[in-house]
């Protein structure tokens, strides 16, 4: 979703607008919803030439756009209908989705089970009406993914009610970032600091100018203990409270310097008119007059995001919904829990525990209460890897209304940045994790082509030895493996909760390894630390890496120690730095001009003679 709130204006995707909501979202994509869409596109082509065959006149992927007005927004959508068949003085609109529940099923379940399918042809059909044309009617074809079965569901006028829903949903959403941006424009906040050290009397006026004019990252470097931390939080509040960009994202690799980052700011913008008690400032680890912040409202909303891992209080780490408690069935439970009181209310305990007792509590995966209150937050702080990982990313990027030209990206101890972002693209595997998953994949009674697959990749790593590079052809093999994995995965359905956690890790890292080598093309060494080991470890990302950096509104790199510049920049994906040539001498006065002048010429006469 992109949006203007001066303008008060947005758009979305069809599909984007059809999904829309405010709480957990459906843990699909990866292996299983590959090969689903794979299917899908199998099944649309071939109801595509039975239309064709029975109505000459269809037309398939229309594209169909509109503006509605709601709550003073304006809202522009645009999508793709499937099938739109004129037939005896009226238009169908038809929209295929592929399942992998038998068919046919009561009306009332697939209802249930897929509304965002019908907001979706509901929408479609809304935009049509927009303007005059022939009478419209609207169906959703389901298809079995596995035999082709096919089951018509008609819309009736009380779908409309659904799109309406979603419309009330979005102008909320909006309603709250406009709200936010108030807020943030009446922001006032205290300097970091009660007095400035030697060096910082212009620091923060000269980073604010080097963001409001450069094209190119800011680079902060100053020693440990000069207070980088409070003079970045500073130029970042003040350019959220200019509007000159609206979301804050701080990246740093440890947590205890991300609790710095939020113990900082709630010092910074706690309200001047609350009373002052004694505390540690934890600016300057002394005592002062800052108000305690745990007692006061939030004036700007700030987020620390951990892992997934950390959030999870199932009894296994096992990311599949049949097998945790906490993700079946979350949505239903979501609307009654009063978890969004993390994102509506600013006095709401936000740390890692209160979310692990609140989603325990509620039956609701912790994780998805931090995704689902992170699009309601000015200030995202956490590791590289949610702006640098392919499989982190999603995180943030799937924000709605995020947008990285309105955001300032600040990387903090930046010189980790390049070997950090190497690292998301590194992968290790061994033979006898293969092996354990190997036995898993047997248990469950995998497709015995993917079983197949899966033991020529594990005798392939229970035989390989020490190297400190794998010869071509083995490099080619492991390629090879892994792509037939890959394909094996993508081609059918297998049942990642039948498996133990760590098998399941395996198969999603093949993924996560195929989808790195069909990416962005990095230079990788192929090597085995120890028998029966397998490391590919990325030596450059920095392909990878300035691109993202190139998105980005406004990037800051502060650092206590960056080394060459150059160097730096080449393994960021930057361009070097300019070259600043040398400064101009003085001008001299006359007299003195005059005497130098006097003086080169009796030196050039002496060296004549």
């Amino acid at each position: 979703m992109l949006f203007d709130l001066d303008q008060r204006t947005a758009a979305l995707g069809v599909g984007e607008f059809s999904e829309f909501a405010i709480g957990p979202r459906d843990a699909g994509g990866g292996p299983q919803g590959i090969w689903r869409a794979q299917l899908g596109t199998h099944w649309h082509r071939q109801l595509r030439e039975r239309t064709a065959g029975e109505n000459t006149a269809a037309t398939f992927e229309v594209v169909i756009e509109g503006r509605v007005v709601h709550r003073g927004w304006v809202l522009s959508l645009a999508g793709r209908i499937d099938q739109l068949i004129p037939e005896a003085g009226i238009r169908i609109l038809r929209e295929i989705k592929t399942v992998t529940r038998p068919l046919p099923v009561p009306e009332a379940e697939l209802r249930a089970a897929y509304p965002a399918y019908f907001v979706q042809l509901a929408t479609y059909l809304a935009l049509l009406r927009l303007a005059p044309g022939p009478a419209l009617r609207a169906e959703l074809l389901f298809v079995e993914a596995g035999s082709g079965l096919s089951q018509t569901v008609a819309l009736t006028p009380a779908d409309d009610l659904l799109f309406q829903a979603r419309l009330e949903a979005v102008a909320e959403f909006l309603h709250a970032r406009l709200r936010a941006r108030e807020r943030l424009r009446a922001l006032d906040f205290r300097p970091a600091f009660t007095a400035l050290r030697p060096g910082q009397e212009t620091t923060r006026a000269d980073l604010t100018a080097a963001l409001q004019r450069a094209q190119a990252p800011v680079f902060f470097e100053a020693p440990t203990g000069f207070g980088k931390t409070g003079v970045l939080l500073e130029c970042a509040l003040d350019l959220l409270r200019t509007g000159h960009l609206e979301r804050l994202v701080y990246l740093t690799s440890k947590s205890t310097g991300q609790l710095q980052v939020v113990r900082t700011l709630e010092a910074m913008t706690a309200p001047a008119t609350a009373r002052p008690s004694a505390s540690l400032d934890p600016i300057s680890n002394s005592q002062s007059q800052i108000p305690n912040p745990a007692v006061l409202p939030q004036v700007v909303a700030v987020w620390q995001v951990r892992s997934k891992a950390e959030h999870c209080v199932n009894d296994a780490f096992h990311c599949v919904r049949e097998k945790c408690r906490y993700l079946d069935g979350i949505g239903e439970r979501w609307a009654t829990s009063g978890l969004a009181r993390f994102h509506l209310d600013g006095q709401a305990a936000k740390d890692l525990e209160s979310l692990r007792a609140a989603g325990r509590h509620a039956l609701v995966c912790p994780y998805e209460i931090t995704r689902t209150a992170l699009a309601f937050q000015d200030v995202w702080i956490g590791d590289y890897n949610y702006v640098f990982s392919p499989r982190h990313r999603g995180l943030f990027g799937g924000q709605p209304g995020y947008d990285p030209a309105r955001t300032l990206l600040v990387v903090d101890e930046a010189h980790n940045l390049p070997s950090r972002a190497a690292d998301a693209f590194s992968h290790g595997f061994t033979g006898l994790a293969a092996a354990a998953t190997a036995a898993e994949l047997r248990h469950a009674r995998a497709p015995q082509r993917l079983q197949q697959a899966w033991n020529a990749w594990t005798h392939f790593l229970e035989t390989l030895g020490h190297c400190e590079a794998l010869a071509l052809s083995d490099e080619d093999e492991a390629r090879h493996l892994v792509t037939e994995i890959t394909g094996e995965l993508n081609g059918v359905p297998l049942d990642y909760a039948a498996l133990a956690p760590a098998a399941a890790g395996a198969l999603w890292e093949i993924g996560a390894l195929a989808e790195d080598l069909a990416g962005v093309t990095l230079p990788r060494l192929w090597w085995s630390p120890r028998a029966g080991e397998l490391a590919i470890t990325c030596l450059d990302a920095a392909e990878a890496i300035g691109p993202v950096l190139r998105g980005f509104g406004g990037v800051v790199f502060a650092s206590a120690t960056f080394g060459p510049a150059d160097t730096f920049t080449a393994a960021c994906g930057m361009e070097p730095p300019p070259e600043l040539p040398p400064p101009a001498a003085p001008e001299l006065p006359e007299r003195e001009r005059l005497g130098a002048l006097n003086k080169r010429e009796t030196k050039k006469l002496f060296a004549q003679l």
